[in-house]
């Protein structure tokens, strides 16, 4: 069934409002054991850095395809209405 696969409209990295992004969100919990807060903080802090997580993010292929699966999160510097709340 996916060889028959045609692809309309193909989604980019380079407009934030593109609505055929595929953003990958990350949560942390307000009920987080005392015990593994900070492994869960360092965990959140380290999947939005550019060079951490983003880069495991960006690079995220499902095997045998040609396209990634997930847009990294915004640069907030550059674009912080698409950042509100964080």
């Amino acid at each position: 069934m996916a060889d028959n696969l045609v692809v309309y409209k193909r989604g980019e990295d380079d407009d934030p409002d593109d609505p055929l992004l595929n953003p990958a969100a990350i949560l942390l919990g307000g009920q987080v054991c005392e015990k593994n807060l900070k492994l869960a903080q360092d965990f959140v802090t380290w999947m939005i850095e550019p060079n951490g997580g983003q880069e495991v993010v960006k690079s995220f292929q499902k095997p045998g395809t040609r396209g990634y699966l997930y847009t990294t999160a915004p640069d907030c510097k550059k674009q912080p209405k698409h950042c509100a709340g964080w």
